[in-house]
C-alpha cells in the first residue's frame, strides 16, 4: 500500500494468502493440541492403573512405608504434573526455534540494534532460571506438606467415631491447621515467584523495545510506523518463549519431582510367592506346611490402635493403617521357630495371651510378613484361603453384594451360610434385608454384625484352607456357641481350619491345640494335653466388645435401604453465590485493590503504546517515511504484521487524533520522546508488580479461608453424614478440589481479568484503524456470542461430571487398600483391578469430553479468526483502491485483527478454565453451607459437687470445656 506502483492483484494476492495461511495454521495447532491431549489421557490412565496394580502387589509390610494420602496424591496432583510434560516437552524444543526465527527478523528490521533488546532478555535468563529452581524446590516441599495433611485427614475420617466421643475435634483441628499453615509457607513462596515471572513477562517487552528503539534512533535512524510495529511484533514473538521457557522448565521439574515420587512407590518389591513359599508349592502333602518357619514385620507401624489416642502431650495419635484388617502388631514382632504341619481336615486351635503371635502365624501363612528362614508351603495356592480378619473390613455395597464378594450366585449356598452365621435374625431388621447398603467400612452395623458378615463372606468362597482370626470375640456368649457348632463345625466341618481365639471352651473339639508367647510356639499337641497344662490372663479370656447379634446401627437408611446417595451436582451456570463466597474468602477491600491495580497498570500500558504511536505518527505526517530505508516493502511489512501477533493494547481513540501542526519538528525532540516514554513506561512496570503480588495474596488469603471453614464444617457434622458419606467424597474435596482453589484458580482467573481488559482496548483500536471492520464485527460478535454459550455450558456440565466421577476412583483405592489382605487371600485382585478401570474408564470418558469440547471451541474459534483476517485483508485493499486510508493503519488494523482472535478465544478459554475451577468452590462451599452441623451450643453438662455429706449441687456449664466435669470435696 505504501508502493502506489504495485498492481492491485497483488494486493488480492496477499489477502488470499492471509486467508491460507490462517487457515492452515487453524488445523495444524487444532489437530496438534487434541493429539497432544489424548496421548496425556493415555499416560494418566496408565499412571493410575500402575499404582493401584502396585498397591494390590506388595505386601502390608512393604505398603506400610506410604500413607493412603501419598499414593492418592500420586493418583491425583503427581499424575497431572506428570501428564503435563507431553505439552511441556513439545515447547521446550519449539520455543528455542522460534527465538531463533524472531532474532534473524529483527536483525532485518533495526540491524544490530536490537541487540540492546536481546541483551537485556539475556540477562533475565539466570534469573528465571533461580526462580524455576526454586519454584520446584518449593513444590517438592509443599507436596510433602500436602501428603501429611492428606495423610491425618484421611486417618480423621476413618476415626472419626473415635474423635466424636472423646470430643477430640479442637485438637484434630490443631493439627491439620498446623499442616496446612506448613503448606501455605511454600505455597505462598510459589505464589510470590509466580508474580515475580509475571512482572518480567508483563513488563518485559516494554523495556526492550525502550532500549531497541532508543538505540536505533541514537545510532542515527529514522523510526517509521513500519519499523516500529513489526519490531514490535517480532519483540512480542521473542519475548513470549523467552517469559515461557522458564514455565516450562518448571513444568518438566515438576513432572519429573512428581515422576521420582511415583517412581520410589513403583519400585517397591512385589510380593512373589513362589519365592516366599520357598519354591515347594506343589509338593505340599498338606495344606500348610511350615519348616524352623522365621518371620518378621520390619516395616514401620501401619496402625496403632485407638487407645493410644490420647488429647494430651503432643496431640491425638490417628496412625493411618494400609491395611485396615492387618497388623495391629506390626511393630518389632518376631516369629520364629515355627514348625507346623497341617492336615486336611484338621482343626487347629491357636491360643495365648495379647501380642503373643497369633495373628501374625495367619499373616505368615498369608505371606503379609517377610520371611527371615525356614521354609513354608501352602497346598493348592491359587486358590487362595477363607480369611477372616479380627478387625472385619467390609465393602462399600449391599448386604449380599459383600457376602457373595464376586462369586456366582447360589441361593440354597447362600441360606445355608447366612443360618450359619447366624445373620437371619439380622436381616429381617434391616429395611430392605439382603440388599441393605452397609456403610463404608461397614460403619453403620455393629460389632459383632460385621464380623459375622466378614464370616459370611469368607465361607461362600468355598476355599479348602479357612484363617479364622477370632471371630468369635465380637459376638455375646450364645451367638458365639451358634457361631462354633454350625459354622465352625458344621457347615466348615470338612474343611482345614485354624482359628485363633481367647475362648478356650470351645477347643476341646480341636484336633491341636498351638500355644503362642513372644512370637514362639511354647506348646502344641491335642486339647486334652494342652489345654489342663495352659494359664491365660482373664483379660485375654474375654471377649472385648460382646454385643447383641440383633444389634443394628442402620439408622440411616430410607426405606429402599439405600444408604449412601448419588452425589449431587449443580446444574447451570456457577451460582452467583459461589462467586461471592471467594470473593468473600478473598476479601472485599482487597479484591477491590487487585481491580484498581489491574485498571491502572492496563492504562499505563495504552498510554505508552498511545505515545509510540503518537510520536511515529507525527514523524509520518512530516515526511520522515521512506520506503527504500524498509527491507521489507510495504506489502511484505503487512504480510509480516500478520504472522506476528503484535502488542494489543495500542489505544488510537478519536479524542487522541494526531494533528500534524501542534509540533513542527520531531526529530529536535528524540530525547524528549524518549524519556517521556521511559517514565510512562517505568510507571507501568510498578502498577504491574502491585497487580501481581495483590493478585497472589488474595489467592493465599482464599485458600486459607476456605479451607479453614470446610475443615471446621466436617468435624462438626454429625454422625448420620459420615455413615451416608463416602469418605472418597470428602477426600475428593480436602485433595483435588483444594488443590485447584490454592493453584489453578487463581492463576486462570489472573489470566482471565488481564485479557478481558485487553480485548476492550483491541477491540477499539482496530475499529479506529479500520471502521469498515465494526461491520464484519457485528454478525461475528453474534456468532461468537453463541458458540462461547454453548460451550460454557457444555464444559461446566463435564467439569462436574468430571469431578463426579473422580471421587469413585478414590473411594475405591482407600477401601481396597484397608482391605488388602483379604482381597490377596480370597484371589479377588484381578476383579478389583477390573473395577478400578472401570471406574477410571468413567473419569477418562468426562475428562476426554472435556478436551473434545474445547477443541470445538478452538477450531471454530480460529474459524472466526479466518474470517476477521481475510475480511480485514479484503476490505483494506479496496478502500486502498478508493484511497480512503492510511497504510500505517491498516497494517496495525490487520495485526489487531489476529490479536483480537487471540484475546477472544483467550477469554473463552480462560473464563471457562475459570467456571470450572469455580465448580471446586462450588463442592466447597457446598459442604461448608449445607452439610448439617451438630448442636455444640445449647447441650448442657452437668457438674456435680458435694459441699456436705449426702449433699448435691449442680451448676450448668458451657459444653466442651476443658474443665473437670465434676469435682468431689
Amino acid at each position: 500500500m505504501e508502493n502506489h506502483s504495485e498492481p492491485m492483484s497483488h494486493g488480492y494476492l496477499y489477502a488470499a494468502g492471509l486467508f491460507g495461511s490462517t487457515l492452515l495454521g487453524a488445523l495444524f495447532s487444532t489437530h496438534f493440541n487434541y493429539l497432544v491431549q489424548v496421548v496425556g489421557l493415555k499416560i494418566r490412565a496408565a499412571i493410575i492403573t500402575l499404582i493401584y496394580s502396585k498397591s494390590l502387589s506388595v505386601n502390608s509390610v512393604a505398603l506400610s512405608q506410604f500413607s493412603i494420602g501419598q499414593v492418592v496424591n500420586f493418583m491425583s496432583t503427581d499424575t497431572d504434573r506428570i501428564v503435563n510434560f507431553c505439552p511441556s516437552f513439545h515447547q521446550f524444543w519449539s520455543l528455542p526455534f522460534q527465538i531463533g526465527v524472531s532474532l534473524f527478523l529483527l536483525y532485518q528490521q533495526i540491524g544490530l540494534a536490537f541487540l540492546a533488546g536481546l541483551g537485556f532478555a539475556v540477562l533475565l535468563i539466570p534469573i528465571n532460571r533461580w526462580i524455576a529452581i526454586k519454584i520446584g524446590n518449593l513444590s517438592t516441599d509443599m507436596m510433602l506438606q500436602k501428603d501429611a495433611r492428606v495423610k491425618l485427614m484421611t486417618e480423621i475420617l476413618y476415626g472419626i467415631k473415635v474423635i466424636k466421643f472423646y470430643a477430640w475435634e479442637q485438637q484434630f483441628t490443631s493439627r491439620i491447621s498446623s499442616l496446612r499453615e506448613s503448606e501455605l509457607k511454600y505455597l505462598k513462596g510459589r505464589k510470590y515467584l509466580d508474580a515475580l515471572c509475571v512482572y518480567f513477562w508483563a513488563t518485559t517487552p516494554v523495556l526492550i523495545s525502550i532500549l531497541s528503539f532508543t538505540t536505533y534512533s541514537l545510532l542515527g535512524n529514522k523510526l517509521t510506523a513500519a519499523k516500529v510495529f513489526t519490531s514490535l511484533a517480532l519483540f512480542n514473538m521473542l519475548i513470549s518463549p523467552l517469559n515461557a521457557f522458564p514455565w516450562v522448565i518448571n513444568g518438566l521439574m515438576e513432572a519429573w519431582v512428581s515422576l521420582k515420587r511415583v517412581n520410589d512407590f513403583i519400585e517397591l518389591e512385589e510380593l512373589d510367592w513362589k519365592k516366599y513359599y520357598s519354591g515347594l508349592t506343589g509338593t505340599c502333602a498338606n495344606p500348610v506346611v511350615i519348616c524352623d518357619g522365621g518371620f518378621v514385620w520390619n516395616g514401620p507401624s501401619s496402625l496403632e490402635s485407638t487407645s493410644n489416642m490420647q488429647p494430651n502431650g503432643p496431640g491425638p495419635s490417628l496412625v493411618e493403617t494400609s491395611n485396615g484388617d492387618t497388623h495391629r502388631h506390626i511393630g518389632k514382632l518376631k516369629l520364629s521357630g515355627i514348625n507346623l504341619n497341617l492336615k486336611k481336615g484338621q482343626l487347629i486351635g491357636i491360643i495365648g495371651k495379647v501380642g503373643s503371635g497369633k495373628s501374625s502365624l495367619l499373616h505368615a501363612v498369608l505371606a503379609e510378613m517377610n520371611r527371615t528362614g525356614g521354609h513354608i508351603c501352602v497346598e493348592n495356592l491359587e486358590e487362595g484361603f477363607g480369611y477372616a480378619a479380627q478387625e472385619p473390613w467390609l465393602q462399600h455395597a449391599t448386604v449380599k453384594d459383600n457376602i457373595v464378594f464376586g462369586q456366582a450366585y447360589d441361593d440354597r449356598k447362600y441360606e445355608a451360610v447366612i443360618e450359619a452365621c447366624a445373620l437371619k435374625e439380622d436381616l429381617k431388621t434391616l429395611p430392605s434385608g439382603n440388599n441393605t447398603e452397609i456403610g463404608e467400612n461397614g460403619m453403620t452395623l455393629s460389632g459383632g454384625q460385621k464380623s459375622r458378615i466378614a464370616l459370611a463372606r469368607a465361607i461362600y468362597q468355598d476355599k479348602a484352607l479357612y484363617l479364622l482370626d477370632d471371630p468369635l470375640a465380637a459376638v455375646d456368649a450364645h451367638v458365639a456357641h451358634h457361631l462354633f457348632y454350625k459354622c465352625i463345625m458344621g457347615i466348615l466341618q470338612h474343611k482345614t481350619r485354624i482359628l485363633c481365639t481367647h475362648q478356650v471352651k470351645f477347643l476341646k473339639h480341636a484336633d491341636i491345640v498351638i500355644v503362642m508367647n513372644e512370637g514362639h510356639i511354647i506348646n502344641a499337641g491335642p486339647p486334652s494335653e494342652v489345654l489342663d497344662s495352659i494359664y491365660l490372663d482373664a483379660a485375654t479370656t474375654q471377649h472385648s466388645s460382646a454385643e447383641h447379634s440383633g444389634e443394628s446401627d442402620l439408622s440411616t437408611e430410607d426405606d429402599s435401604g439405600g444408604l449412601v446417595q448419588e452425589e449431587e451436582k449443580d446444574v447451570g451456570v456457577v451460582k452467583m453465590k459461589v462467586y461471592r463466597a471467594y470473593l468473600n474468602a478473598v476479601g472485599n477491600v482487597l479484591a477491590a485493590a487487585v481491580l484498581i491495580a489491574l485498571l491502572l497498570m492496563q492504562a499505563s500500558r495504552n498510554i505508552s503504546d498511545w505515545w509510540l504511536s503518537y510520536w511515529i505518527s507525527h514523524s509520518h505526517h512530516n515526511g520522515t517515511v521512506n520506503n527504500s530505508s524498509n527491507p521489507l516493502n510495504g506489502s511484505a511489512a503487512m504480510f509480516m504484521q500478520h504472522v506476528l501477533v503484535l502488542q494489543p493494547d495500542l489505544d488510537f481513540r478519536p479524542g487522541t487524533a494526531i494533528n500534524p501542526m501542534v509540533i513542527v519538528n520531531a526529530e529536535d525532540n528524540v530525547t524528549f520522546y524518549l524519556t517521556v516514554y521511559g517514565i510512562i513506561a517505568g510507571t507501568n512496570t510498578l502498577f504491574t508488580l502491585l497487580r501481581a503480588f495483590l493478585f497472589a495474596y488474595g489467592g493465599i488469603c482464599a485458600a486459607t479461608v476456605i479451607h479453614t471453614k470446610l475443615l471446621a464444617r466436617i468435624l462438626q457434622a454429625p454422625m448420620t453424614f459420615f455413615d451416608t458419606t463416602p469418605i472418597g467424597r470428602v477426600l475428593n474435596r480436602f485433595s483435588s478440589d483444594l488443590y485447584a482453589i490454592d493453584d489453578s484458580l487463581p492463576f486462570i482467573m489472573n489470566i482471565l481479568l488481564a485479557q478481558v481488559y485487553s480485548v476492550l482496548g483491541t477491540i477499539a483500536v482496530t475499529c479506529y484503524g479500520l471502521p469498515w471492520f465494526a461491520v464484519l464485527l457485528l454478525p461475528l460478535g453474534g456468532i461468537y456470542y453463541y458458540i462461547q454459550n454453548f460451550y460454557r455450558k457444555t464444559s461446566r456440565e463435564i467439569k462436574r461430571i468430571t469431578s463426579v466421577t473422580l471421587s469413585p476412583i478414590y473411594a475405591h483405592f482407600t477401601e481396597s487398600v484397608m482391605g488388602l489382605t483379604t482381597i490377596r487371600a480370597l484371589r479377588e485382585r484381578t476383579r478389583f483391578k477390573n473395577e478400578n478401570m472401570d471406574k477410571l474408564e468413567q473419569n477418562q470418558r468426562a475428562q476426554f469430553a472435556g478436551y473434545a469440547a474445547g477443541q470445538w471451541l478452538g477450531i471454530r474459534l480460529q474459524m472466526l479468526g479466518v474470517a476477521m483476517v481475510t475480511g480485514v485483508a479484503f476490505i483494506a485493499v479496496l478502500e486502498h483502491h478508493f484511497q480512503t486510508v492510511d497504510p500505517g493503519l491498516v497494517g496495525l488494523a490487520i495485526s489487531y485483527a489476529l490479536s483480537i482472535t487471540n484475546l477472544l478465544n483467550g477469554v473463552v478459554t480462560s473464563f471457562t478454565e475459570t467456571e470450572k475451577q469455580m465448580v471446586c468452590v462450588e463442592r466447597a462451599v457446598e459442604y461448608t453451607e449445607e452439610v448439617p452441623s451438630e448442636k455444640w451450643k445449647g447441650i448442657l453438662q452437668v457438674t456435680f459437687s458435694h459441699h456436705s455429706p449426702g449433699s448435691v449441687s449442680v451448676q450448668w456449664q458451657s459444653p466442651r470445656q476443658p474443665q473437670p466435669y465434676w469435682q468431689m470435696e
